[in-house]
């Protein structure tokens, strides 16, 4: 599910999010599409943010996807989780790359570390904008082993 096309305010929340470490825009996006989240998810499921690079964390100090899950956590009292999976290495940014080079880019880039409590019915993969969909498919990859559907979450999609 993407709540918003990658343009306009949906852009600016974003950004604002990631690089300036001011979460309230993408958090009030949230809000504005909370009927659509909780269509969808439910307190029985599991929000599993996309990790971020240890690097971006350092930088900009937030942890940006995990914001994202808390907000919509808020609005369907399903739990967050947030260190269920791990970066594993330094990839180059996803965004300066082809969507071939990003495949390449990510192959194994997720590690899994942990189960979830008995009881979640469902993964959801929270990620702020999908472009290819190639980090997606390699977190879901990994939470693969934990034999639960995964959904997929996103603020924005590009096209």
């Amino acid at each position: 599910m993407h709540l918003y096309i990658y343009r306009g305010a949906a852009r600016e929340a974003v950004l604002l999010l990631k690089l300036a470490a001011r979460p309230a825009a993408a958090r009030a996006l949230v809000a504005l599409a909370g009927a659509r989240i909780r269509a969808a998810v439910h307190a029985e499921h599991a929000l599993v943010p996309v990790p971020s690079p240890w690097w971006r964390l350092a930088r900009y100090g937030i942890h940006h996807t995990g914001v994202l899950a808390r907000a919509i956590a808020a609005h369907t009292g399903a739990r967050v989780y947030l260190g269920l999976l791990r970066r594993r290495g330094r990839a180059p940014r996803q965004s300066a790359l082809s969507a071939s080079a990003r495949r390449r880019n990510l192959k194994g880039a997720f590690v899994l570390r942990g189960r979830v409590p008995e009881g979640v019915r469902m993964l959801w993969l929270v990620d702020d904008v999908t472009t290819t969909g190639t980090t997606l498919r390699e977190a879901a990859r990994a939470l693969a082993p934990l034999g639960l559907p995964i959904g997929v979450l996103t603020l924005c999609r590009t096209k």
